[in-house]
């Protein structure tokens, strides 16, 4: 039996070729987390808090037992290649059974290809992605999605540089035009457009790409193009087209030095352009830049690692030179410098900064016409011209590259596993190792020891195990902690705390951020600012670029360090200021989220949320007021935005008594059970929370009602809302909203004027979401009186709604548009679009709201004559049973109409398989009558 999963695009399994449905979100999520855990076993607890985020101990293990069983049973039988293994679970697919691993496989280089059969290889790995990766769960597989995604951008331009090279210019330059048009900043890609152009004999429309791509760097982001593109730019300039390398060329390479072609074609142009001037190479310890000096061909010498007395410096060059002073060693040097053809490389300065300046200062380098000068260190060094080159970590695919090769030389065995899962695993190994060239060396230097599985799981204690570098490397390079140790020793007192403290951050550090979390004691707030700059200016942090609201990273590696430099009572203090600095962020954005500001606050909260998440697991435990604050501060998005996974925050603390006091969770646990289905559960919460003071809970209630068929109920709660609500706020706009459609459902008059007063409300806020449900109602409440206007209500709702990232509205508008269109237009148009509504609504959660879609959907398949689906699925959702007003009406008719159509054996045939499905089996078959 042959399963097969897809991740690149929409979770998609078939068995036997045969699609298999997965319904529900965390079924969903299981498989997907199992998927990125083959081949080792996922423990249960593990699982259960991947897919019920912040679940510990039996909470944990009770969700993913629930959650696999299920899923075993959507699997059917398939069910069998999930296993149970002690501590957890194990999926088995065959090799190339996920279209990822797959995917991975193909791209892989392969030395001595002709590039034909690279260039059919390569399309066949980017005709598998059908969408983003695993775009369903953003956050369980941020890191696997992203380096899937950098692979396939990898595998985009080496496609245009094959094409180019194949002399298929045409094809190259459509295929460059196309990855420039998505991505304007993508160097790589502009470069293979201009190369192509140039190629083909177009310099002029080249040089137009090249400063294209400047114009928006430096209106998007301030930043200037890279030494590589200025370089092509200047041999374009120059009408040099046969010189023009065409992309993939090989540029001067060194034995052993993997994945710095890009790098090294971009040293070497800014040192062949910097006579008189000075180039630094920087980036954090282990990264590669001595590697990389030295790559740049023969050189007079100056390594300053072991030098540690600033006059030593001045020495250390002479004896590079050959020189045997008599007399004042500085107007020696100045003198050799005058004279001297070719390369100074002068490394590991960052010790001795201000000395390698002042040496240098004083060869009077603008003396020096055929002098070049190359510096490494982990600042710069500070000089009047100088150039500063940032060496960055490798790309992903050159990172599995290194490592493949050094585990291979450590154990020749290793070069025989090509599993494709074996070498996503070896990805994300490199990955968790920020892709830094020393700790991928150090790592590989275990295999046959270690397997990369052992390694991968035991990352927290990489200073430990990564401590066995090759013998010959300098001591400070023969282990990750005296890598950091160099550098830690380097900094001042402000700096070490800084930085020590740093390491709370989960994600992006902002200054805000850091002056309000790590500004205390000996670092005041006022100093944050200039320390945190000097971190970044030492390798320490990531670059925050030049324009808009800068974000620092740390390394994990760098993160992992710091960790143990504070001790537990002064890392509680910390982890309660990050803990307590984010909750307050996030109830800014709450209420901001509810003004005309919303989709700048809706960035404020997806910038956050890793820090957030962070802070709200360890708040649990040692600061349950503030679990509540971050959980309720949430709950507007979660349900608005439907993120089932911000909504389990409030779930999984409602039962901290600190919850009971913070209204925002039990309305965040109320809307997570309405979206499940459960109403009993999310009325008794609702209840609570009213009673609590929550007065937005009264517009949940109606909402409840509403669905349940209750008309009266909801329109009771509703004006109570409304009643009750902060006067002329968004909430009570979309109560007001909502108050018109109970009437437009029983097809009362008053439908129409009611939602216009909710639309004038909404409107009058300028908050796009309740602008948008404003508008979803007016759109019921002209229903098939006038689909025309009603069509174009949608229509905006549903421009509004994507602009905010507001799914739940955008789910509700589609819907209702599509059966709109279903009813007045053309039915088969009407048909495609149904499939994108329940695709919607079964990827984002909702049931509720599929079981509605579903239900227009008989209406639709009974129009155009799909007759034995429209019974099957009516037998599912027993309509029209529960449903009132005009839709009642119009299933009735449909259904009247098909059991004339059909014979009566047929028809209650169907309506038997029917009886038999759930929901998200139905909608699963739903979907197979659907166009694709």
């Amino acid at each position: 039996m042959s399963l097969r999963i897809g991740v690149l695009g929409p979770l998609e399994v078939t068995v036997d070729g045969r699609p298999v449905d997965i319904a529900g979100g965390r079924q969903r999520a299981v498989l997907a987390a199992l998927v990125l855990s083959r081949p080792a076993v996922l423990g249960v607890d593990r699982l259960g808090a991947l897919v019920v985020p912040g679940a510990t101990g039996p909470d944990a293990r009770n969700a993913a037992q629930t959650y696999v069983a299920r899923l075993r049973r959507s699997l059917g039988a398939a069910a069998g290649h999930l296993r149970t293994r002690p501590p957890g679970y194990v999926l088995h697919v065959p090799s190339g059974g996920v279209d990822a691993e797959e995917f991975v496989a193909l791209t892989a280089p392969r030395p001595g290809e002709p590039a034909v059969d690279a260039l059919v290889r390569l399309d066949t790995a980017l005709g598998l992605w059908r969408g983003a990766a695993y775009a369903e769960f953003p956050d369980l597989a941020r890191a696997e999605a992203a380096r899937l995604t950098q692979l396939r951008r990898d595998a985009e331009e080496t496609r245009v540089e094959l094409l180019a090279g194949l002399g298929r210019t045409a094809e190259a330059v459509a295929a460059a035009s196309a990855l420039v048009a998505a991505d304007p900043g993508r160097d790589r890609a502009v470069r293979a457009l201009a190369s192509a152009l140039a190629a083909a004999g177009r310099t002029a429309e080249a040089l137009d790409a090249v400063r294209a791509h400047r114009d928006w760097l430096r209106d998007e982001t301030g930043l200037d193009p890279s030494a590589a593109v200025l370089a092509l730019q200047r041999r374009l300039l120059s009408d040099r087209a046969s010189t023009v390398p065409t992309p993939g060329t090989p540029t001067r390479r060194t034995a052993g030095l993997i994945g710095r072609d890009a790098d090294l074609g971009a040293v070497a142009a800014l040192v062949e352009a910097g006579a008189g001037g000075i180039v630094t190479l920087v980036g954090p310890g282990g990264v590669g830049k001595t590697s990389l000096a030295r790559a740049c061909g023969p050189a007079w010498w100056v390594d300053l690692a072991a030098v540690g007395d600033p006059a030593a410096v001045a020495p250390a060059v002479a004896a590079a030179a050959g020189l045997v002073v008599e007399g004042r060693l500085t107007d020696a040097l100045a003198a050799w410098a005058r004279g001297a053809e070719g390369l100074l490389v002068v490394d590991n300065c960052e010790h001795l900064v201000d000395a390698v300046h002042d040496v240098l200062v004083g060869l009077s380098l603008e003396d020096c016409p055929a002098l070049r000068v190359l510096t490494t260190s982990r600042e710069r060094i500070g000089l009047p011209g100088e150039r500063v080159y940032v060496v960055d970590p490798l790309t992903a695919p050159d990172a599995v590259r290194l490592f493949t090769a050094r585990a291979s030389a450590a154990d020749p065995g290793f070069a025989a596993l090509t599993d494709p899962g074996f070498a996503a695993r070896v990805g994300a190994l490199c990955e968790a190792l920020d892709r830094l060239p020393l700790a991928i060396e150090l790592a590989a230097a275990r295999a046959g020891t270690l397997t990369v599985d052992d390694l991968s799981r035991r990352l927290d204690a990489r200073l430990v195990l990564l401590d066995a570098g090759p013998r010959g490397r300098p001591a400070r390079h023969q282990t990750l902690r005296a890598v950091v140790d160099w550098s830690w020793r380097l900094l001042g007192e402000q700096e070490r705390i800084a930085f020590a403290r740093l390491h709370v951050f989960a994600a992006g550090i902002d200054l805000d951020a850091a002056e309000a979390v790590i500004g205390y004691g000996s670092l005041p707030a006022g100093s944050v600012a200039h320390v945190v700059a000097m971190l970044a200016e030492r390798s320490l942090l990531t670059r925050p670029g030049s324009a808009g609201v800068g974000r620092y990273r740390m390394l994990a590696s760098l993160r992992v360090y710091a960790a143990e430099l504070l001790d537990p009572a002064a890392d509680r203090e910390l982890r309660l200021r990050h803990a307590t600095h984010f909750a307050g962020l996030l109830e800014a954005a709450d209420r901001g989220l509810s003004g005309p500001d919303e989709a700048a606050w809706v960035a404020v909260v997806e910038g956050a949320l890793d820090d957030a998440r962070q802070a709200w697991h360890w708040s649990r435990t040692h600061a349950p007021a503030l679990a509540a604050r971050i959980a309720g501060a949430v709950a507007f998005v979660g349900f608005w935005h439907l993120r089932a996974d911000l909504l389990a925050w409030s779930t999984l603390t409602l039962p901290l008594r600190a919850a009971r006091q913070a209204p925002g969770v039990l309305t965040g646990a109320a809307y997570a059970a309405w979206l499940d289905g459960d109403f009993t559960t999310a009325a008794r919460i609702a209840r609570e929370a009213l009673d609590a003071g929550h007065a937005g809970a009264a517009d949940l209630l109606g909402d409840i009602a509403l669905i349940q068929g209750d008309v009266d109920g909801a329109s009771t709660q509703y004006e109570r809302a409304v009643a009750v609500l902060p006067a002329g706020g968004a909430a009570q706009a979309i109560a007001a909203a909502n108050l018109a459609l109970p009437l437009a459902y029983r097809q009362d008059l008053a439908a129409l004027p009611a939602a216009e007063a909710g639309l004038a409300a909404a409107r009058a806020t300028g908050n796009p979401s309740a602008t948008a449900f404003a508008l979803f109602a007016l759109a019921e409440a002209h229903g098939d009186g006038n689909p025309a206007a009603a069509i174009a209500a949608l229509d905006e709702s549903l421009r509004l709604a994507t602009a905010v990232g507001g799914r739940f509205v955008m789910g509700v508008a589609r819907t209702a548009m599509v059966a709109l269109r279903g009813r007045h237009g053309p039915p088969e148009p009407a048909l495609a679009l149904f499939a994108d509504a329940i695709r919607h609504w079964r990827t984002t959660g909702g049931r509720p709201m599929l079981i509605i879609a579903l239900r227009n959907l008989v209406v639709l398949f009974a129009r155009t004559g799909r007759d034995v689906p429209a019974v099957e699925l009516a037998g599912a959702l027993d309509v029209p049973s529960g449903v009132y007003g005009a839709e009642a009406s119009r299933l009735a008719q449909a259904l009247a109409a098909v059991r004339l159509r059909l014979p009566a054996d047929t028809a209650d045939e169907a309506w038997q398989r029917g009886r038999l499905r759930t929901a998200d089996e139905a909608a699963a078959e739903a979907l197979r009558h659907l166009p694709a």
